[in-house]
């Protein structure tokens, strides 16, 4: 019945001394002299809230009292909190020297260092295991506030030798005992820092030998400031529809109209979005007016009319603004069926396309895909993909200075098609852009991880499934035709079912990325740097204040993803 008078930490305590039989104690450990434990007591807390009149306090009394570390510890922190980063310095070397088995002396000195080399000079601090009985002994009680700075810093060492999951268990531990929120924020806002710090590591590699093409508008028509005049007046209403509010009667009216003067009108309705661009981009997207170019791209898709190739791809030759005005990030499931539909045929049309100078990378890519997928749909044209194929990188290769043109993302997505359809034929022009250095690993990988990725058993999953009629252009039914992926390894599925659930560590960690990474890229003004508020050995809760972190670059949204995964930042950090 006792058990119903433990706090939820002491009942956390028992449960922890059982499992690992470390016991942990949150007792007050105060000086005997009752004097000197409140003014103790009391410049712990001026060493936070008034740090530079705590300074000359302090300094008197650690003379009086050079055997209580505590003491310097409030000095350094002080002195810490007040700007005087080279005193402080020299006040923790100090005190490291004077008391080497002083816990907040260790963890202060790992928790400020901020390199994988320094870190790792400094391992031995820690102990061997890293345990904190190695320091404290392994016959008494350990306070909790000792304890869990502890953890802390082993957590901040772990982190910074790339061993994340240790240094999540550190975190966990600390759950466990029912650690107050803010100091676990702390500890999990650091190893997120950590994370960014690696992801910006990994963005400043991509950057590393990325060749960037030039690219900008290069369609130009006459502009107007009215809607263009149709054949069919009923068309109007996709001014008016959303691409969710299309109705059967709707649909029903449209199957009806004479082809010829139908596709003239969807035409001069897809050419409305660049002839008005101007005023357009003026104002607040509103899906039940602005859907009518997309409305009239799926007619078109429907209808088939070769024809209308080069309309189709003049939206595409506006440019990055334009299209995200019109399409955001759902262009790709847009384009691909009219563009499979009415470039199947006309594959030079494609290639010309694709070639010409000063289009955007990403855009280019729509070509590609569409004959990848050609390679899939209709197997008995492979032979004629894999010419198309190589006459691209033909041309790539005979133009290595054209500014316009080359660009390491576009390439290393455009073998990406290649992977898709197993084009193992191409390998050994594959290896020659590698030899230009024009493969970036960030992408694919590197040329072996390519080669054996053409090695690879083809799979139906690559296959990208096409609308068997315009309500399917709509309602997406289509997509429900998508083989499913083959198993993954069981290395990989560990780690997607981690995503999928994760701890109560890992969680805590990607919350608090996540409001380091979106503060940090969605705000200009957040410049400072990380500031480390250096932890106290008191035992009653304090608050961490904030801190902050500054990024150098910012990642597009199609550029692939500086964790190293090998997709496009939209599909894989973005929304993390």
């Amino acid at each position: 019945m006792a058990l119903f008078g433990l706090s939820k930490e002491e009942k956390a305590y028992r449960d922890f001394f059982k499992k690992t039989g470390i016991q942990i104690t949150d007792e007050p450990i105060r000086e005997k002299n009752e004097a000197l434990a409140e003014e103790i007591e009391d410049l712990f807390y001026k060493s936070r809230s008034n740090p530079r009149k705590a300074i000359p306090r302090l300094e008197k009394i650690i003379k009086k009292h050079p055997h209580i570390p505590s003491l310097k510890n409030y000095l350094f922190a002080s002195l810490t909190l007040s700007g005087q980063t080279l005193k402080a310095k020299k006040v923790l070397e100090d005190t490291l020297k004077k008391h080497p088995k002083y816990i907040f002396g260790i963890t202060n000195t790992i928790l400020n260092l901020k390199t994988k080399k320094e870190l790792k000079a400094q391992e031995h601090l820690l102990g061997t295991p890293k345990d904190i009985r190695e320091i404290e002994g392994y016959d008494k009680p350990i306070h909790i506030s000792p304890f869990k700075q502890y953890q802390a810093a082993v957590a901040h060492f772990e982190a910074y030798m790339d061993n994340e999951p240790e240094a999540i268990k550190r975190l966990e531990t600390l759950i466990d005992l029912k650690v107050e929120k803010e100091f676990l924020d702390e500890v999990a806002q650091r190893i997120a820092l950590y994370r960014i710090t690696k992801m910006g590591e990994n963005l400043e590699k991509m950057q590393a030998g990325r060749i960037t093409s030039n690219s900008k508008q290069t369609v130009f028509l006459e502009e107007s400031d009215t809607p263009p005049k149709l054949n069919h007046p009923q068309l109007e209403f996709f001014y008016q529809k959303s691409l969710s509010s299309f109705s059967e009667e709707n649909f029903e009216l449209l199957e009806s109209l004479p082809k010829e003067t139908f596709v003239i009108d969807l035409e001069n309705i897809l050419e409305d979005s660049i002839r008005r661009w101007k005023e357009f981009r003026m104002e607040d997207y509103d899906e039940s007016r602005h859907e009518f170019m997309i409305h009239a791209l799926f007619w078109i898709g429907d209808l088939k009319p070769k024809e209308s190739l080069k309309k189709v791809l003049n939206l595409l030759r506006m440019g990055e603004e334009f299209i995200d005005y019109w399409m955001a990030d759902w262009y790709e499931d847009f384009f691909y069926p009219t563009l499979y539909y009415l470039g199947e045929s006309q594959l030079d049309q494609l290639k010309d396309f694709i070639l010409e100078d000063n289009i955007y990378p990403y855009y280019r890519l729509r070509a590609s895909d569409v004959v990848a997928q050609i390679a899939m749909h209709q197997p008995h044209r492979r032979d004629e993909v894999i010419k198309w194929f190589q006459s691209v990188f033909d041309f790539l290769l005979k133009n290595p200075k054209n500014k316009s043109l080359i660009d390491t993302n576009f390439i290393g997505f455009l073998i990406g098609d290649v992977i898709d359809f197993r084009g193992i034929e191409l390998l050994n022009t594959i290896e020659q852009l590698n030899e230009k250095g024009w493969i970036h690993k960030s992408i694919q990988g590197d040329f072996e991880e390519i080669k054996k990725l053409l090695q690879k058993p083809f799979h139906e999953s690559e296959i990208k499934p096409l609308p068997l009629n315009i309500r399917e252009f709509y309602n997406k039914e289509y997509n429900k035709r998508k083989i499913a992926s083959p198993p993954l390894s069981e290395k990989d599925q560990q780690f997607f079912d981690q995503l999928k659930n994760p701890s109560k560590g890992e969680e805590l960690v990607l919350k608090k990325y996540s409001e380091i990474f979106s503060s940090a890229f969605s705000d200009p003004s957040f410049k400072d740097d990380i500031e480390d508020i250096p932890f106290l050995d008191y035992e009653d809760d304090y608050d961490t204040p904030e801190t902050f972190v500054r990024t150098k670059k910012k990642v597009g949204r199609n550029d692939p993803c500086p964790c190293g995964s090998g997709k496009k930042y939209k599909k894989c950090c973005l929304n993390k």
